[in-house]
């Protein structure tokens, strides 16, 4: 199980989402799962996660209608969770490099 679990909704940021993505699997720390939820297997959204899925096997997206919204999406994701804790970032939004420090001792 991961110590993490980041959950990323992406409706609409298709072409932020990759600058999103970058600044977590950036990070120094890597006990993580990041779950980008999208809005539907065609989207835009979905065409640049399933790059990332298959170079990392800490991303797992999933799907959430977009009639459920961004607390819908949110809500997804956290279904699709198994780390210890979770952390929500919007998918035009970054991690900055180091964060995690702040985070996980030592």
């Amino acid at each position: 199980m991961p110590r993490f679990s980041i959950v990323v909704p992406s409706h609409g940021v298709a072409g932020r989402l990759s600058q999103a993505l970058d600044s977590i699997l950036g990070q120094s720390f890597g006990d993580f799962e990041l779950i980008p939820v999208c809005d539907a297997p065609d989207s835009p959204a979905a065409d640049v996660v399933a790059g990332y899925a298959e170079r990392d096997s800490r991303v797992t997206p999933v799907d959430s209608p977009p009639s459920a919204g961004l607390a819908g999406a949110r809500n997804t994701g956290l279904r699709a969770a198994v780390g210890g804790h979770v952390l929500f970032l919007d998918g035009d939004d970054v991690l900055v490099p180091g964060r995690w420090r702040r985070w996980t001792p030592g």
